[in-house]
């Protein structure tokens, strides 16, 4: 989906229908997490965005920040898409902003190994929604 740059813009999970190659895909943005004390200024709490991944009967794209350090909350984000049941591709966002991207392909790689464990099967793929 075409978001704003402003954190904490959407605020509800919008489904997209893709009709490709006569299948149909249905495509659920759902809202970006924030911490709890990170919202005053808007209504989400922390968890009510996850629940449009209920709705993602095929795969979760769990989408971070690749031009910023993993955080506990993309811990624990990535923990709601394995509680899923679902397979899980993990995308690296924001890959126009990276610096060296070969080495830090490398390390993207290594870190969401280390921090996500529990999802050591899941794709890393890196991409700019800017440019992609």
């Amino acid at each position: 989906m075409t978001v704003s740059e402003i954190p904490g813009t959407t605020r509800d999970a919008i489904d997209t229908l893709v009709l490709r190659q006569g299948r149909r895909y249905r495509f659920v943005d759902t809202a970006g997490l924030r911490r709890r004390g990170k919202t005053e200024d808007s209504p989400m709490c922390s968890r009510r965005p996850w629940h449009g991944g209920d709705r993602a009967v095929d795969c979760v794209i769990l989408v971070l920040d690749a031009s910023t350090p993993l955080t506990a909350l993309d811990q624990t984000i990535a923990g709601y898409a394995s509680e899923a049941h679902r397979p899980v591709i993990l995308a690296g966002n924001k890959w126009d902003l990276v610096e060296e991207p070969e080495r830090a392909t490398k390390e993207l790689r290594d870190e969401m190994g280390r921090r996500f464990q529990f999802l050591r099967f899941a794709p890393v793929l890196t991409l700019s929604a800017l440019t992609d």
